[in-house]
């Protein structure tokens, strides 16, 4: 029974953490946010890596984390973080887009024809699959 209890005692503590965890990513990602709207890439920075640092599975923090990398033109690391998301969430259609445009960004035009098609598929929906296809 003691073991019980000490079990019950451990699960009830590590939920508390990571509801702790959860409000603390959603503090930072909503500040991120708000920064990356108002174009202050700096300040967004710093709460979105925060976010991603506090709950790296996240899609809405990936998506935010991601849109500041395009800001910041730093389209590989885009790349390299929704390629790690699509690993562990693959049938998002939001991340397919999302990585269609960083590849459309990058040049891969043909890579993104797909990505966008494959967005579609899984119920996605983007205005950028004609702008990469003028981007030729």
């Amino acid at each position: 029974m003691r073991w019980l209890l000490i079990i019950l005692m451990s699960w009830g503590l590590s939920a508390c953490a990571a509801t702790g965890r959860s409000a603390a990513a959603d503090a930072h990602l909503r500040a991120g946010m708000a920064y990356l709207k108002q174009n202050q890439l700096d300040h967004a920075e710093r709460h979105l890596k925060q976010a991603f640092l506090t709950a790296p599975r996240r899609i809405d923090t990936v998506l935010a984390l991601g849109h500041w990398y395009l800001s910041k033109e730093r389209v590989n690391s885009a790349l390299l973080l929704y390629q790690e998301a699509l690993s562990w969430q693959p049938m998002s259609g939001v991340l397919h887009n999302n990585y269609a445009v960083a590849l459309c960004l990058s040049g891969q035009h043909q890579a993104a024809e797909r990505a966008f098609a494959q967005a579609k598929r899984l119920g996605a929906q983007s205005g950028q699959q004609n702008n990469c296809a003028q981007r030729r």
